[in-house]
């Protein structure tokens, strides 16, 4: 596959190359009578200058514009790059739990709050490829922002921990629901781990198949072991922060957990993620090429 690193300077280059057919069409005549004066086949040798010329301009304004070649290389995912982790596209689907229970003041917060702090964090991490669909979760799903990552970090305020009842099975069930989408989709699912209401989770998690959810446990409350009891399930990961509090920690918790999450993702469940990497060689071959054929072709005549 060729791309161009700078696309819009082949269009501000187009108009180049009619120029330059004007221009070697009105100069034709001229060339044509000083060749036949030393007797050459001026029609073929003109028309082999006129070539030769008109490749080197094409191939100058290729080489300009940055072509390269793109190759897919698999690579561990522990090795995957920092740029390409955050330039590969993704949904990240993040839903908040927004019950009574997350009200509960555990020292100077309530565990909504560090459920904030967490999602906050890990939104600021995202990278330029990444979208985002925020939802918070009580008895029921409810959409609270889908686009960029700064667009949902303003739509944390809608969350107010008053909400009845933690439909934790429906919560997690929506993340499948972003499949359609047809991009690698990231589950994020913060909580206390009350389940009280809706399907089990146990089995919602069993249908998820290579679907990756990340259980985020905010919270002491004993009903959060339920959470680690489902990440021996499928592509569950379990991330415990009923103990992290200091900002630092919290911001260490959540870039990792946004790394490892969307790079399972990526992964699909194949341990390898494939990487797209450009080769510039060709910009360099192109460019030399030009310089020997505008050679050429000034060398065996005007």
């Amino acid at each position: 596959m060729i791309g161009f690193e700078y696309p819009w300077l082949l269009l501000a280059l187009a108009p180049t190359l009619p120029t330059l057919l004007l221009l070697m069409a009105r100069s034709r005549g001229s060339v044509r009578r000083m060749l036949s004066l030393v007797g050459g086949r001026s029609s073929r040798i003109l028309t082999g200058l006129q070539l030769l010329r008109i490749v080197a301009a094409i191939m100058l304004a290729m080489s300009a514009a940055g072509v390269y070649t793109v190759s897919i290389v698999y690579v561990d995912a522990d090795s995957v790059p920092a740029e390409y982790l955050a330039e590969a596209k993704a949904i990240h689907v993040i839903l908040v739990d927004d019950s009574r229970s997350m009200s509960y003041r555990e020292g100077l917060h309530t565990r909504l709050d560090q459920a904030k702090k967490i999602v906050k964090e890990y939104l600021e991490s995202m990278g330029p490829g990444d979208r985002v669909i925020l939802y918070s979760f009580h008895s029921r799903v409810e959409k609270l922002c889908e686009g960029t990552p700064q667009e949902c970090i303003n739509a944390l305020d809608l969350l107010t921990g008053s909400r009845r009842y933690t439909a934790l099975g429906t919560a997690i069930g929506q993340v499948q629901a972003a499949r359609s989408a047809g991009l690698p989709v990231v589950g994020v699912v913060v909580t206390d781990g009350g389940h009280n209401y809706g399907p089990p989770p146990e089995s919602v998690v069993q249908g998820l198949g290579d679907t990756v959810v990340a259980l985020v446990r905010v919270g002491s409350d004993p009903r959060g072991e339920l959470l680690k009891d489902l990440a021996a399930h499928g592509n569950i990961l379990y991330y415990d922060a009923s103990r992290v509090s200091a900002e630092g920690i919290v911001e260490d918790l959540a870039k990792d957990l946004y790394r490892t999450a969307k790079v399972e993702a990526l992964a699909g469940g194949r341990g390898t993620v494939p990487v797209a990497t450009r080769d510039y060689t060709l910009t360099a071959v192109m460019a030399a090429l030009a310089g020997i054929l505008l050679a050429l072709s000034m060398v065996a005549g005007p």
